[in-house]
């Protein structure tokens, strides 16, 4: 995967670039689903403080519950690597702008 970003991480990015809103950390493990590979809430919280690091994503805590959502910079990132990976026409179908 390009920049050492893996495929799990990119799972979590689709999932904010395709919320309007912040995303708990709750959802995110369960959008991700269950299974053998599945992450931990603990996992995907230190894989978003590697990110709250970098700049590219932004945390909160509302109602007891860490909340994360992309920065502009994150966002720029991110869709840098998807177009990469996946072209920018299959991006724009994911992402709901056809």
């Amino acid at each position: 995967m390009p920049n050492g970003i893996g495929y799990r991480s990119l799972q979590l990015f689709r999932i904010m670039l395709t919320s309007p809103d912040p995303v708990n950390i709750y959802q995110l493990r369960d959008t991700l689903g269950t299974g053998i590979k599945a992450k931990s809430v603990g996992s995907i919280y230190s894989s978003m403080g590697k990110y709250v690091n970098k700049g590219w994503v932004v945390g909160s805590t509302r109602d007891r519950r860490n909340y994360f959502a992309l920065t502009d910079v994150g966002r720029a990132e991110v869709t840098a690597l998807y177009v990469a990976l996946i072209g920018e026409d299959a991006f724009k179908v994911m992402v709901g702008d056809t």
